[in-house]
C-alpha cells in the first residue's frame, strides 16, 4: 500500500515538472504509429531507436501482474523526458484504456479490470519516438499486491467497466481507424492525430447497445466501403447491430448502392431500423434502397427524410412508383419517414395506390412535401384502407378542402380508420376548415393527439365546444401560433370546462392576454354541479401577452386543481403581484413539479422562492413515488410466489388423486358384476322398450296428423277470411268502377248520338253535292255538244266560202262566229 502511495505522489510531481517543459518544441520531431490499416497511410519520420527498443524490452521484463504494467505505463507517461505532444497522445491512450472515471488512479484498479481492458484493446495504439528526442529511462518496480477487501469492493466496478467495453466489442479498433482514414479521403483532409482521437471519442459517445450510430460524421463514398467492412466483421460477432443510423452524411447514390448490395447478400442480418436521411440521394439511390428492403425481410423501420437543406434526399415520380409497389407488397414495414423529399401531388398519387393495399404500416411521416390542395382523394386511399395510427402532414399547405375530407374519413362507422396521432400544422387552414374537421371527429374513438400549430384560427372555433364535450378520447391538443384572440379562447374555455379527458393543452404564441387567461381559469374551477376537467396535467400559455391580472386568476384557479403538474407562463408580462400569487400556488398545490416563469418581470427573490417550493414538490413527489413502487414490488413478489402456492396445491391434489384411484380400483370389481346384471336387465327392457316405442310412434304419428290437420284447417280458415276481405274490397271496387262506367257510358252515348246526327247531316250535304255535280256534268256535256255543232257548222261554212266566195257569206260567217 505504501509503495502505491509513493507511486501516486511521484506521478503528481512528474506532472508538475512536465508542465514546465517548453511548448515550442516542433510537432514534426515526433511521429506515432498505429497498429491498424491507417499505419500504411501515415508517414513515419524514423523507426524506433535502439534506446526505445531497450526500454520496451525492459518494460516487457517487468512483473507480469496487470497492476505493475499499468504503473509502468503511468511512469512512462509522466516522465519529464517526453515532450508535450506525446504526453497528450499518451493521456488519450490511457483514457481510452480506462473509460470510466472510477479507474483513472492506479490504486483503484483490480487485476480483473486490467485483464479485460488489455484483452479488448490488444489491437490498440502504440507510439514510436525518434532517436534524438527520447533518452533511455529506467523504470522502478512497483508493487502488484492488493488487499482482498479492495478486490471485493472493485468487483462491481469491474462489472461496470466490462459493460462499457461490451459496447465496443461490436467493433474493432482497426475498423474505426480505417473509417477515419476514409472520411479524410472523402473530405480531402489531412490525417491528424488530434482529429483521430476526437473522432474516436465521438464514435464512442454515439455507439450504444445494438445501435451503430454514424450520424453527422461527414462520411462519403469511400467511407461507405469501410462501413460495409465494419458491418461484415460485426456479423461474425455475438453483439450484432439492430439499428443502422447513417443520417446527415454524404453517401450519395454510389455509396448507398454499395451499402444496398452488401445488405442484399446479408439476408440474415439483424438490422431492423435503417436511417439514411440527409445523404444526397436521388431517385436512383432510392430505387436501390427499395430493392434492398424488399429482399431483406427484417427491416421494419425506414427513414429517407431530409430534415434540413443540407444533403437533401429527392424522390421523383419514378422513385415514388417503385416505393409504392414495395409498400403494396410488404407485410413487414411498420414505420416510414419521408419528410421534405420533394414528393409533390403526383408522387403522393402514386404512393396512395400502394397504401391502399398495405396493412402493416402504422406510422407515416410525409410532412413538408408540397402536396397542395388538390390531393384530397389520395387521403381516402391512405386512411380508409390502411392501419396507420400516426400521420404527420405538417407543412404541406393542404387547405380547408383537404382537411374537411380527412375529417369525413375519421367519422365513426364510415371507414375503418384507426388514426391515433395527427399533425396538420402549417397547412394554411382557416377557421372554416377546422370547424368542419371538429364537427366530423366529435365521436371519433381513436384520435388521441391533435396538433394544429401555425394555422389561422382567428375567425372563431364554435365547433370546438361540442368536440371537447362529445369526444372522450382526446388527450393532447396543440394550437401554437394560431392567431387565437380572447374571442376564440372563450369557445376553447367553454369546451374545456365540459371535457374530462384532455391532459395537455398548448396555446403558446397567441394573443390570449388577461381576458383569455381569465376564461381559462374559470373553466378550471371545480364545480360539483358540472362536469369539469380534472385531468389536465400540462398547460402551456407562454408568449401570450398575459399580465399580472391573468397570472393572479390562473394561480387562484389552479390552487384547488389536483391534476395539474406542469404550467408554462414564460415570455409574458407577469409582475410582482402575480409572482406573489404564484408563490401561494406552489405552496398550496404540491402536485405542481414544473412552473416555467422565465423572461417575465417578477422579482428575483420571488423567483427563487417559487423555485424552492417547486423543488420541495419534486422531492415530495419522489418520496411519494417510492412507497407506490414498493407496493408494486410487493404485488410483483406475491405474483412470483404464486407458482410455489400452485405447486403445493398440485402436490395436495396428487395425494388426493392417489387416494381416489385406490378407491376406484376397489369399486371396479363391483362395477363389473353390476354391469353384467345390468346388461341382462337391459336386454329385457330393450325388448319391451321396442314394443312401447312402436306404440308410441303410432300415437305420435296420429297426433302429428291431427296437429297438421288442425294447422291446415286454421290456415284454410285464415285464407278464406283473407279472401272474403279481398272479395269485399273487389266488390266495392267493382261497384265504383260500374258507377264510373255508367257515367262515362252516358256521356259516350250522348256523344254518339250527336255524332250520328252530324253524320246524317254530312251525308245529306254529300248527296246534294253529288246531285249538283251530276247537274253540272250534264250542263257541261250539253255545252260540249253545242260547241261541236257550232264547230261543224263553221267547217261547212268554210267549205262553202271556198267554193263561192262573196262578201255576204263572209259577213255571215263572221256573224256566225
Amino acid at each position: 500500500m505504501d509503495t502505491i502511495m509513493k507511486v501516486v505522489s511521484l506521478k503528481e510531481q512528474l506532472i508538475e515538472q512536465s508542465s514546465k517543459i517548453n511548448d515550442a518544441q516542433t510537432r514534426s520531431s515526433k511521429s506515432f504509429r498505429i497498429s491498424s490499416p491507417l499505419m500504411q497511410q501515415v508517414k513515419l519520420f524514423q523507426t524506433k531507436s535502439q534506446q526505445n527498443q531497450k526500454r520496451k524490452d525492459s518494460y516487457s521484463t517487468q512483473s507480469n501482474s496487470p497492476i505493475a504494467k499499468y504503473n509502468n505505463f503511468n511512469q512512462f507517461a509522466n516522465t519529464s523526458q517526453i515532450n508535450q505532444v506525446d504526453r497528450e497522445i499518451l493521456d488519450i491512450t490511457r483514457q481510452s484504456l480506462l473509460s470510466s472515471q472510477t479507474f483513472r488512479n492506479s490504486d483503484q484498479l483490480s487485476p480483473r479490470t486490467l485483464e479485460a481492458a488489455k484483452k479488448y484493446f490488444q489491437n490498440g495504439i502504440e507510439f514510436a519516438e525518434d532517436k534524438d528526442s527520447v533518452q533511455e529511462d529506467s523504470y522502478s518496480d512497483s508493487s502488484s499486491s492488493e488487499d482482498e477487501n479492495r478486490d471485493n469492493q472493485n468487483d462491481n466496478n469491474d462489472l461496470l467497466l466490462e459493460e462499457e467495453l461490451s459496447e465496443w466489442k461490436t467493433l474493432k479498433i482497426e475498423d474505426v481507424f480505417s473509417l477515419f482514414e476514409a472520411k479524410c479521403a472523402d473530405n480531402k483532409l489531412k490525417i491528424l492525430p488530434q482529429q483521430l482521437f476526437k473522432f474516436v471519442d465521438k464514435l464512442k459517445s454515439q455507439i450504444k447497445k445494438g445501435s451503430l450510430n454514424l450520424q453527422e460524421l461527414q462520411l462519403g463514398v469511400q467511407s461507405s466501403k469501410k462501413v460495409i467492412q465494419l458491418l461484415k466483421n460485426n456479423s461474425k460477432s455475438k453483439y450484432q447491430f439492430s439499428k443502422l443510423l447513417l443520417a446527415k452524411n454524404n453517401f450519395g447514390d454510389q455509396g448507398i448502392q454499395l451499402l444496398c448490395n452488401f445488405l442484399n447478400k446479408q439476408r440474415r442480418s439483424n438490422i431492423v431500423h435503417l436511417d439514411i436521411s440527409n445523404n444526397n440521394i436521388t431517385s436512383e439511390g432510392i430505387k436501390q434502397v427499395v430493392k434492398m428492403v424488399s429482399l431483406n425481410q427484417n427491416i421494419i423501420s425506414l427513414d429517407i427524410s431530409s430534415y434540413d437543406g443540407y444533403n437533401r434526399n429527392r424522390l421523383s415520380r419514378s422513385a415514388c412508383i417503385a416505393l409504392s409497389q414495395y409498400i403494396a407488397q410488404t407485410e413487414v414495414l411498420q414505420f416510414l419517414k419521408m419528410q421534405n423529399c420533394c414528393i409533390g401531388p403526383q408522387g403522393l398519387f402514386s404512393l396512395s395506390k400502394g397504401f391502399a393495399a398495405n396493412r402493416s404500416i402504422i406510422s407515416l411521416d410525409i410532412s413538408k412535401n408540397d402536396i397542395g390542395k388538390d390531393c384530397s382523394q389520395c387521403f381516402e386511399s391512405i386512411l380508409s384502407h390502411s392501419k396507420i395510427m400516426e400521420l404527420n402532414l405538417r407543412g404541406n399547405f393542404l387547405g380547408d378542402q383537404s382537411i374537411t375530407k380527412i375529417g369525413e374519413l375519421l367519422k365513426p362507422g364510415l371507414k375503418m380508420c384507426v388514426l391515433n396521432i395527427l399533425d396538420i400544422s402549417n397547412n394554411k387552414l382557416t377557421s372554416d376548415g377546422i370547424n368542419n374537421f371538429f364537427e366530423s371527429i366529435q365521436k371519433n374513438q381513436y384520435l388521441e393527439r391533435l396538433i394544429l400549430d401555425q394555422n389561422n384560427l382567428r375567425g372563431g372555433l364554435p365547433e370546438i365546444i361540442q368536440f371537447l364535450q362529445e369526444n372522450s378520447n382526446i388527450t393532447y391538443l396543440s394550437m401554437i401560433d394560431c392567431c387565437i384572440y380572447p374571442e376564440v379562447v372563450e369557445s376553447i374555455a367553454t369546451g374545456l370546462s365540459r371535457n374530462n379527458s384532455l391532459k395537455s393543452l398548448i396555446l403558446s404564441k397567441n394573443f390570449i392576454k388577461d381576458q383569455g387567461a381569465e376564461m381559462i381559469a374559470q373553466s378550471m374551477k371545480y364545480d360539483p354541479n358540472l362536469i369539469t376537467n380534472r385531468r389536465l396535467k400540462m398547460l402551456d400559455l407562454s408568449k401570450c401577452a398575459i399580465e399580472d391580472y391573468g397570472g393572479q386568476v390562473l394561480s387562484d384557479a389552479f390552487k384547488s386543481h389536483q391534476g395539474i403538474i406542469e404550467i408554462s407562463l414564460c415570455h409574458n408580462l407577469l409582475g410582482d403581484a402575480s409572482g406573489f400569487s404564484l408563490i401561494d400556488l406552489a405552496r398550496n398545490n404540491q402536485k405542481i413539479i414544473k412552473l416555467d416563469l422565465d423572461m417575465n418581470l417578477i422579482r428575483l427573490d420571488y423567483m427563487q422562492e417559487i423555485q424552492r417550493l417547486i423543488d420541495m414538490n419534486v422531492d415530495n413527489h419522489k418520496s411519494m413515488r417510492e412507497p407506490y413502487l414498493k407496493e408494486k414490488l410487493i404485488e410483483l413478489k406475491s405474483i412470483e410466489q404464486r407458482p410455489e402456492d400452485f405447486q403445493k396445491k398440485e402436490e395436495e391434489f396428487q395425494k388426493k388423486n392417489n387416494l381416489h384411484s385406490q378407491e376406484i380400483n376397489k369399486y371396479k370389481d363391483l362395477h363389473q358384476q353390476e354391469e353384467q346384471e345390468c346388461k341382462q336387465m337391459y336386454d329385457k327392457l330393450m325388448d319391451e322398450f321396442v314394443d312401447i316405442k312402436k306404440i308410441n310412434q303410432s300415437i305420435i304419428i296420429s297426433k302429428d296428423y291431427e296437429i297438421q290437420h288442425n294447422k291446415i284447417l286454421a290456415d284454410y280458415e285464415n285464407q278464406i277470411s283473407e279472401l272474403r276481405i279481398e272479395n269485399e274490397k273487389l266488390q266495392n271496387e267493382l261497384q265504383a268502377y260500374n258507377a264510373q262506367f255508367q257515367s262515362k257510358y252516358q256521356v259516350y252515348s250522348k256523344r254518339k248520338s250527336q255524332l250520328e246526327e252530324q253524320k246524317k247531316k254530312l251525308y245529306d250535304k254529300k248527296l246534294q253535292m253529288i246531285m249538283q255535280v251530276e247537274d253540272a256534268s250534264k250542263i257541261n256535256k250539253d255545252l260540249e255538244n253545242k260547241v261541236k255543232q257550232i264547230q261543224d257548222r263553221i267547217k261547212l261554212l268554210q267549205q262553202k266560202t271556198k267554193n263561192k266566195p262573196n262578201r255576204k257569206q263572209s259577213a255571215n260567217i263572221k256573224q256566225a262566229k
